[in-house]
């Protein structure tokens, strides 16, 4: 079931705000909207397909099975979808019954639904090898006896076709993101993988994860396939976290001495991309981290990297106040021309972090000419030694302003 923090999000995540009914057309026929819909579908057909095939015997033997485990199995929400996935391992040459028994030969305690916890520990039906996966990574292959079947083949073949369809749709559209149009969560993934990049897009939308939601992968997922298909994406994010440089090393040894599950959150990947930025800016990380973790008390269990950014928030959250108002000109706007010339400014100014700077510049105490340029000088001393693109200037420079500001920079 949902944790508390799943809830809180998606409470948070409905603002009420009327829409067009253009607004509504569009999000009907965007493939980030339809995917996990189509996902569903085919998921659902399968098995419905897998249970007419396995047979009224097959299927009795497994209601007989899961009545004499007790619990009240047969009542439980998830025992339609257990049923379908005994179904499923029945006619690819399993033993339904006895994948029961084996997922049942560990008590089930308390759980709130039992017939969800025996779904979970359920073998994975075939399509561990590339050959023999469906549409998705995650998904089931139509099993043998199922693309012979004149009912379900064609029907089961055009749904896999849709959903493979808007995948690589997906696929297409997060290959070209940029700063401008990627969403939060993407933003520290521009400079890696792009392939990855896509995977990841079509991860979050075939499991309708929240586009707000900025935990890579969205929540913890506890099917058996797509929990081990969110781990792999978490290994080889980490992987080539670890191969951008020795500074990530750096913050997974540093979060390892203040937390050990901070590597562990979805949002670990988020929070060392901010502070390495911070790092560039000047911060002294190490010391900003231990204060914030002794200050307020023991992390929470439920996503400590959140809750530790959120405790870094006085110091280095403006640079997350992003948004597209390219409209923005305070009088000091100019100064970033004579700064930085024409180009860099220009890119400062379109950046989705130029919200931030605004607020970080206006809410500060100096003088803005004074205050931009000696962020501007700190930028220019590590650009000497090192490359800052044109779209790390906006954030760079908020975290600059922010730490000088706060008397934290070094």
């Amino acid at each position: 079931p949902p944790t508390a923090v799943d809830i809180l999000t998606t409470i948070l995540g409905r603002d009420g705000a009327q829409q067009s009914a253009h607004t509504l057309a569009a999000a009907e026929t965007d493939p980030f909207n339809r995917l996990h819909l189509a996902a569903d579908m085919y998921s659902d057909a399968l098995t419905a397909a897998a249970e007419q095939n396995a047979g009224p015997d097959v299927m009795a033997r497994i209601d007989t099975a899961a009545a004499h485990l007790g619990h009240h199995l047969t009542d439980a929400q998830a025992w339609p979808v257990l049923r379908r996935h005994l179904a499923l391992l029945a006619i690819e040459g399993h033993d339904p019954i006895d994948a029961l028994h084996d997922a049942a030969a560990t008590p089930l305690g308390d759980a709130h639904d039992p017939a969800a916890v025996l779904d979970w520990r359920l073998p994975a039906p075939t399509g561990v090898d590339a050959a023999d996966r469906g549409p998705l990574h995650w998904l089931p292959a139509i099993p043998d006896v199922i693309t012979t079947d004149p009912t379900w083949a064609t029907y089961l073949h055009a749904r896999a076709d849709l959903v493979r369809e808007l995948a690589d749709h997906i696929r297409g559209t997060a290959r070209a993101w940029d700063a401008t149009t990627a969403p939060a969560w993407a933003r520290p993934l521009l400079d890696g993988n792009r392939n990855l990049l896509a995977e990841i897009a079509v991860f979050r939308a075939a499991h309708h994860v929240d586009p707000a939601d900025t935990r890579i992968t969205g929540p913890e997922q506890h099917a058996n396939r797509s929990a081990i298909i969110q781990q792999v994406i978490h290994s080889r994010l980490d992987a080539a976290l670890t191969r951008a440089g020795a500074d990530t090393a750096r913050w997974r040894q540093l979060a390892d001495t203040i937390n050990p599950h901070l590597t562990d959150d979805p949002y670990w990947p988020r929070l060392a991309t901010h502070l390495e930025g911070a790092a560039r800016a000047g911060a002294d990380v190490s010391a900003l981290l231990h204060d914030a973790a002794t200050q307020h008390g023991p992390l929470p269990a439920d996503m400590p990297a959140a809750a530790l950014w959120w405790r870094l928030a006085g110091t280095l959250a403006p640079p997350s106040l992003e948004g597209t108002d390219t409209k923005l000109r305070p009088p000091w706007t100019a100064e970033l021309h004579h700064l930085f010339g024409t180009r860099i400014a220009e890119a400062i100014i379109t950046d989705p972090a130029w919200p931030g700077l605004v607020a970080a510049v206006t809410a500060a105490s100096w003088p803005p000419h004074d205050l931009l340029a000696a962020a501007a000088e700190h930028l220019h001393d590590i650009s000497a030694t090192q490359t800052i693109r044109p779209d790390e200037y906006a954030r760079l420079l908020t975290y600059r302003v922010e730490l000088l500001t706060h008397h934290a920079a070094t």
